[in-house]
């Protein structure tokens, strides 16, 4: 899922959920990765503002 970044749409938890589930179902099993690297990739795919305005709102 790719979120156009110049879109000052403001997400929804539920697209946040999303994300973040399919980032999680790529990881192959036995592998491991942080609750930190998966939030900087959503705030890489979804926009830093975007997630902020969430946080807001």
């Amino acid at each position: 899922m790719q979120y156009d970044q110049e879109d000052e749409t403001i997400v929804s938890m539920t697209d946040v959920e999303d994300v973040v589930r399919d980032l999680v179902e790529q990881i192959p099993p036995g592998h491991v990765t942080t609750y930190g690297t998966i939030a900087a990739v959503v705030r890489t795919l979804i926009g830093r503002d975007r997630l902020a305005k969430l946080a807001v709102s």
